[in-house]
């Protein structure tokens, strides 16, 4: 108990206790002397312990609380933040040591720069590694899941995610068989191992697997992992939806079909009417007549079927014809660049917005009707402007002057493009696009050329949505320490799945019918925090949401109007966080809300960890738990403060700071945790009531 008593509560014992000491030994001496002596000696003793007072109070303040000070604030440093600026203020006798604090956290500084750019440099190789893993895993249309041999996530592509169910459900460390099949994966599993005993590596055959929802059928293939001493440790699991391929082979199948058999017979009598009038050139006119128009009706019919035989082509190429979502800004941009050296300049305008389509063939049309465009007009300055109706983005090129005429724009539209996209023209480009383009007047002196594409964000058949810029669908350190099960009390800190969730209400009071209006949580696994493995929903309150709560939250009646209740949002939610011991800031208040909505039909029985309780814990002798005031302390920057989900990720980022502050003050295990955030919250409630009964006092 010795390392937690402050100078301040020793010097001040021992001041005391001198004090005590010094007013004992002059009434003493008084009474030692007799009555004569008393009256001079109170007075002198009373002098000497006034001043001794004084000195003792010049002591604490200036001496041992700033010494409690500098050592809550070194402690920080040492720990948690470098820049964390000493509270001692102006008024102590630590001029020299400050001083020397001051030197030892620049060098600190110094020391931790040049070992963060040693470590950099060490794990170039490893995070290069990581990015060509990242990058080959977003572009594989194949769903990829690597998982240990207690069948836990490890590893996942977004193609999985989807397949799957989703990031809100599917996640690093959680169990695969909620969302595949068990069997058919545990009987390829067997049959690899059993190939593996015999010493025969060969790829095992693909096997079916339905997703446990039951509404597609996937078709797969298992891998071993195996570890460096060449023991099985997990597996590879890649599979794609069946569905998709049967439908194509189908499609195609038609295609030949009308390509080979349906094609014969109008050829056949083609030919054999041209025999006929080529042979006997003394027909009859009513025979000549009627071989003249089976030769018409057979080219029409053949006619019509080739048109279905491109139609068919085009709708079969070009779902698959790398199609996918692009932003304007780096479609104009590349633009840009390819007419570099030119004289053409080309000026951005509007919106920019999210396309669906190939990048490379759209850039190539747009650099011949450019050049096309400044041979006809003589511009040289166009604007690419874009803007949106509905789910068509509109590419529009504008300059000063005349449309363009629709004859001369189908000649440029019939040219072959160049670039490496083989005999292909402007017009092939649209059709596969299913768009067109046109020029017409844009006011104002001006014109324009329009070419409509399909919107990323609706209407579009996306097969996948937007992937994030640097992805954290990996950790294979959950390899070697498998997230646990069971009690959740016996279990390490770091080896536990946390969810941090925060709710935005209308207003602070659940008993006097406030209600949530949003709810959002993110996932930490390993001691990381999964920033795609997120859980985000507005909630229509059913009631108006007062001003004062927009003006923090900033989430009007408008925006969740057309949005579903609590208690229909609150069983997703309840899934995102089944396996997870829940966080929040000060978590007394969104427990309140989440309860009173689960109960009688969902159970939180998990346990909860308050970020607000366990900082007061570590720093009792700071006043401001606040989440912006622990946030500043331990150095971390605060973004969309005041959002759901922004509010939980910073309590995320929070939690990991204060666990490992945790570890050094030998709280390893969740059981301790909470029995340390009680006791704090205890303590806190205690002097919490002596405030409130001492300003009832005072009133």
């Amino acid at each position: 108990m010795l390392r937690d008593q402050t100078v301040t509560g020793i010097v001040r014992a021992l001041l005391f206790g001198f004090a005590a000491l010094l007013v004992a030994g002059f009434a003493v001496l008084a009474f030692t002397l007799g009555e004569l002596a008393a009256r001079p000696i109170a007075i002198t003793g009373g002098l000497l312990v006034g001043m001794f007072l004084a000195l003792a109070w010049l002591i604490l303040h200036r001496l041992a609380q700033p010494l409690d000070r500098l050592a809550l604030d070194v402690g920080i440093v040492a720990r948690e933040n470098p820049s964390h600026f000493l509270g001692l203020g102006t008024r102590h006798w630590l001029g020299r040591l400050t001083q020397g604090f001051e030197a030892m956290r620049s060098r600190l500084t110094s020391v931790e720069a040049r070992g963060a750019q040693a470590l950099a440099q060490a794990q170039n190789q490893e995070a290069a590694q990581k990015r060509w893993l990242e990058a080959i895993l977003l572009d594989l249309t194949e769903g990829i899941v690597v998982c240990n041999l207690q069948h836990q996530v490890l590893l996942y592509n977004q193609a999985a995610a989807e397949l799957l169910g989703g990031t809100q459900n599917f996640g690093l460390g959680r169990s695969l068989f909620p969302f595949l099949a068990r069997e058919p994966v545990l009987h390829a599993l067997e049959r690899q191992m059993q190939r593996l005993e015999s010493g025969w590596a060969a790829p095992a055959a693909r096997f079916m697997c339905g997703a446990a929802s039951g509404q597609r059928l996937l078709g797969a293939r298992l891998g071993i992992v195996l570890d460096a001493k060449s023991a099985p440790n997990g597996y590879v699991l890649s599979f794609t939806e069946l569905s998709e391929e049967e439908t194509a082979l189908a499609k195609r199948d038609d295609l030949l079909e009308l390509a080979t058999e349906e094609l014969r017979a109008p050829i056949a009598n083609l030919r054999a009417a041209a025999e006929t009038l080529s042979q006997n050139p003394d027909l009859s006119d009513a025979q000549r007549a009627a071989f003249q128009k089976v030769v018409l009706d057979e080219s029409m019919a053949l006619s019509d079927q080739l048109e279905a035989l491109a139609r068919g082509y085009r709708e079969l190429g070009g779902g698959r014809w790398m199609m996918a979502e692009m932003h304007s800004n780096d479609l104009i941009a590349s633009l840009i660049r390819r007419l570099t050296g030119t004289p053409l300049q080309l000026t951005p305008t509007g919106l920019p917005d999210w396309l669906y389509g190939d990048s490379l063939s759209l850039l190539i049309l747009l650099e011949l009707l450019l050049r096309q465009l400044h041979s006809a007009t003589g511009s040289e300055a166009f604007d690419i402007a874009v803007s949106r109706s509905e789910n068509r983005i509109y590419l529009d090129l504008v300059w000063q002057g005349e449309p363009i005429r629709a004859e001369q724009l189908e000649s440029w539209l019939s040219r072959p493009l160049v670039g490496g996209l083989g005999p292909l023209t402007g017009r092939g480009v649209l059709r596969r696009h299913g768009t067109d383009a046109w020029s017409q007047s844009a006011g104002a002196g001006t014109a324009r050329l329009r070419i409509p594409v399909a919107s990323a964000h609706a209407g579009a058949p996306r097969e996948r949505p937007l992937r994030p810029q640097r992805p954290e669908f990996y950790d294979f350190d959950l390899l070697r320490h498998p997230v646990p099960t069971g009690r959740f009390a016996d279990r390490q800190l770091k080896q536990l799945t946390y969810v941090a969730f925060d709710l935005e209400t209308t207003g602070l009071r659940p008993a006097d019918g406030d209600q949530v209006v949003a709810i959002a949580g993110v996932r930490i696994v390993n001691g990381r925090i999964l920033t795609t493995e997120t859980f985000e929903r507005l909630v229509n309150p059913g009631r108006p949401i007062p001003e004062a709560s927009i003006r923090f939250h900033g989430i009007t009646d408008e925006m969740v109007r057309d949005k579903p209740p609590l208690a229909v949002i609150l069983p997703a939610f309840h899934l995102f966080a089944a396996d997870a011991v829940l966080v929040a800031h000060n978590a007394a208040f969104d427990i309140t809300f989440l309860y009173r909505e689960a109960e009688g039909a969902l159970r939180f029985d998990q346990p909860v960890v308050d970020t607000l309780l366990l900082s007061a814990h570590l720093y009792p002798a700071e006043a401001d738990h606040s989440l912006d005031a622990i946030a500043e302390r331990l150095g971390l920057e605060v973004v969309q403060r005041h959002s759901a989900l922004g509010d939980s990720l910073l309590a995320a980022a929070v939690l990991l700071r204060l666990l490992d502050r945790c570890e050094e003050r030998g709280i390893t295990r969740l059981g301790q945790l909470i029995a340390a955030t009680d006791m704090a919250g205890q303590l806190r409630a205690h002097q919490h009531g002596l405030e409130r009964h001492a300003e009832g006092s005072a009133s």
